[in-house]
């Protein structure tokens, strides 16, 4: 019976993405790849950004119109500082488009 090393799909898989995600990276990090995006759809208060973890590319997105609720009770025990109780948003349109253009090469 032979021993040795066995590898998994997934784990074949993932380490290809990694490596693809690392040359991304690369380009992106070296201005050889400049990918852009716009919102075409929803309330402007939302951002979005075009991050590289080692699982891959991912678009954050994140409201801007943030309220912070205050509990109308507890305090902060140190400081006697007001605690938050919820985040409302204040958004009225969250039905969001993106038009995401890809720009090889050096963009002015």
């Amino acid at each position: 019976m032979e021993v040795g090393t066995c590898t998994s799909a997934a784990e074949e898989k993932h380490a290809s993405l990694s490596s693809h995600t690392n040359s991304l990276k690369r380009l992106i990090d070296n201005g050889d790849f400049t990918p852009r995006i716009r919102q075409i759809a929803g309330d402007s208060c939302w951002s979005t950004r075009l991050r590289v973890h080692a699982g891959g590319v991912v678009l954050h997105l994140m409201n801007r119109s943030l309220e912070a609720i205050p509990h109308p009770v507890h305090m902060d025990a140190h400081n006697n500082a007001v605690v938050l109780k919820d985040i409302k948003s204040l958004s009225s349109d969250n039905q969001l488009a993106f038009e995401v253009e890809f720009h090889w090469g050096r963009c002015s």
